[in-house]
C-alpha cells in the first residue's frame, strides 16, 4: 500500500504514520507463515489506532485487514470475515479503492477456503470491479484467476477458461512471470478435467519451462502434481507416483497441508488401482488428517468418499457406508452435486452388496437424479 493522501493523519507527524505503517506491512508479510505473531501485531495496531481518531482510517482498516488474513490463513474463517467487515467500513469512509479491493478479495478467498463458491465470485466480482477502476493490474490478475477458480469448482470450465485467459493477458502485459506459470497451469488443469491431455501438457511444460527446478517452488509442486495426473490417467503409474511424492516433498517445505493432502490422495489412488490397499489406505488417512486439521471441506469429503471404497472392498460394509455418509455431508453442505451423485451410486452399490435392496434402489435413484441435473446445467 503506498504511503501518501490516504495514510496523512490530521496534525500527526508523518515519520510516526509511516512508522505504523512499516509495522503493519511487515506483520501483513507474516499472515502465511506465522498467523499468531501477524494476528497479535495487528490486534496490537487496532487497539492504538482507535485510541487516537488523528490516525487515518486506513491504516485502522489495513490492521483489520491483516488480522482477517491471518484468521484465514489459519482456518478461522468465520472470525477472518468479520475482521473483513471491519477493514470495509474504515476503507468506506475515504473511499480508497485500494483497500477495498484487498478486503472484497479477502473476502472472496475466505469463502473460496468454505466452499462457498456463489459468494466467494461475488466478492471476486467486486475486487475485480474497483481494481479495474483503478487501473491496478497485478493485483487485479489476482482477482480475476480467482474468480477462474470459483468457476473451475463450479465445473462451469467455460467461464473459468475465459478468466484464466483474461489474467495471462495482463500478466503477460506486465511480464508478471510468476502470474504468467500461474495462469498457464490453470488453463491447463481446464484441459485435464476434459481429458484433452495433449493441450493440458502443453500448457504445463510451458509453465515448467519458466521454473528453476532446482530451487523450492509452490508453482513447481502445483505442476509436478499436475503432469503427475497426466500420467495417472493414461496409466503410466511409476511416472505418476514419482511426479506425485516429488511434489509432496516440494509443498512439505511451506507447509502447504491442503496441496499435499489433495496429493497424498492422488498417490493413494496409484496404490489403490495396482492393488497395493494398504499403503493406499495409509496414504488417505494422511490426508484426512491434513484436511482435518485446517478445515479444508473439499479434502475432507474426497478422503472419506476414498477411504470408504477402500472399506467396500474390503467388505467391511458398515465402514464404507459410514465413511461415505461422512463424505455425502460435506459434499451436499459444498454443493457440490456430481460429487454427491457419486458417493450416493457407491453406497447403493454397497446396500447392494449386502443385499439390502431397498437401501440399494433409493441411493441408485437419488444419484441418477443428480447425474440428470448435471448433465442438463452443463451438457
Amino acid at each position: 500500500m503506498a504511503i501518501g493522501m490516504l495514510l496523512t493523519g490530521k496534525g500527526y507527524p508523518q515519520s510516526k504514520i509511516n512508522q505504523i505503517y512499516q509495522q503493519l506491512a511487515a506483520a501483513d508479510e507474516l499472515t502465511v507463515t506465522d498467523q499468531d505473531s501477524a494476528f497479535n501485531i495487528a490486534c496490537q495496531k487496532i487497539g492504538e489506532l482507535k485510541k487516537n481518531k488523528s490516525l487515518p482510517d486506513t491504516l485502522l482498516g489495513y490492521a483489520y485487514y491483516i488480522a482477517g488474513e491471518a484468521k484465514r490463513y489459519g482456518a478461522g474463517y468465520e472470525d477472518a470475515k468479520l475482521f473483513h467487515d471491519s477493514a470495509l467500513r474504515c476503507y468506506t469512509k475515504p473511499m480508497y479503492p485500494l483497500g477495498l479491493g484487498r478486503v472484497w478479495h479477502g473476502k472472496g478467498n475466505v469463502y473460496l477456503l468454505m466452499g462457498d463458491l456463489d459468494s466467494a465470485l461475488f466478492y471476486y466480482k467486486k475486487a475485480i470491479y474497483v481494481r479495474t477502476q483503478a487501473n491496478n493490474l497485478l493485483d487485479l490478475s489476482k482477482s480475476i484467476v480467482n474468480a477462474g477458480i470459483a468457476f473451475f469448482k463450479k465445473s462451469e470450465y467455460d467461464s473459468a477458461l475465459f478468466y484464466y485467459t483474461e489474467s495471462l493477458r495482463i500478466r503477460t502485459q506486465i511480464n508478471d512471470s510468476v502470474g504468467i506459470i500461474t495462469s498457464l497451469t490453470n488453463i491447463g488443469n481446464i484441459y485435464l478435467y476434459q481429458n484433452n491431455y495433449t493441450d493440458a501438457e502443453a500448457y504445463y511444460s510451458k509453465a515448467k519451462s519458466m521454473i528453476d527446478t532446482t530451487s523450492a517452488s509452490r508453482q513447481l509442486a502445483s505442476i509436478l502434481n499436475n503432469i503427475g495426473n497426466i500420467y495417472f490417467r493414461q496409466g503410466r503409474y511409476p511416472l505418476a507416483l514419482e511426479n506425485f511424492m516429488q511434489a509432496i516433498r516440494w509443498y512439505d517445505v511451506f507447509g502447504d497441508k491442503a496441496s499435499k493432502a489433495r496429493i497424498y490422495n492422488n498417490a493413494a489412488l496409484i496404490h489403490f488401482e495396482t492393488g497395493n490397499i494398504g499403503q493406499a489406505m495409509e496414504y488417505h488417512n494422511r490426508a484426512l488428517e491434513l484436511s482435518l486439521n485446517i478445515n479444508d471441506r473439499f479434502g475432507i469429503a474426497d478422503s472419506y468418499y476414498y477411504i470408504g471404497r477402500i472399506y467396500h472392498i474390503n467388505n467391511q460394509f458398515d465402514e464404507a457406508k459410514k465413511n461415505f455418509a461422512y463424505s455425502l455431508n460435506q459434499k451436499q453442505a459444498l454443493g457440490d452435486v456430481s460429487g454427491s451423485a457419486d458417493v450416493m451410486q457407491n453406497l447403493g452399490v454397497v446396500y447392494l452388496d449386502g443385499y439390502v435392496f431397498d437401501s440399494a434402489s433409493y441411493y441408485f435413484n437419488k444419484a441418477l437424479t443428480l447425474y440428470r441435473d448435471v448433465e442438463n446445467k452443463f451438457g
